[in-house]
C-alpha cells in the first residue's frame, strides 16, 4: 500500500511541475520574441545612424548644395497648405 501511495504522491508532483513548466516555457518564449524585436529595433537604428555619419564625412566640407546632396540627406518633403495668410 505504501509503494502505491508514493507513486500516487510522486505522479502527483510531477504533474504539477509539468504544468508550471509549460506555463514558464511559454512566459520565456514570448519574453524572447519580444527581446528579438527590441535588438532588431536597436540594430536598424544603429546602421541607420553608421550610414549617417558616413554621409556627413563625405560632405563634411561643402561649398555648393546640390540636388544630389538634398537626395542623399532628404528622404522625404511634406508640402501642406498655408495656415494663415502673409
Amino acid at each position: 500500500m505504501g509503494k502505491v501511495r508514493l507513486e500516487s504522491v510522486l505522479t502527483s508532483n510531477f504533474a504539477k511541475l509539468i504544468v508550471s513548466y509549460e506555463a514558464e516555457q511559454k512566459e520565456l518564449d514570448s519574453r524572447s520574441r519580444e527581446l528579438e524585436a527590441v535588438i532588431a529595433k536597436h540594430n536598424d537604428s544603429a546602421e541607420g545612424a553608421k550610414r549617417f555619419i558616413s554621409q556627413v564625412r563625405k560632405y563634411s566640407d561643402i561649398k555648393e548644395l546640390s540636388a544630389g546632396l538634398i537626395r542623399e540627406f532628404v528622404d522625404k518633403i511634406y508640402v501642406s497648405e498655408k495656415s494663415v495668410a502673409f
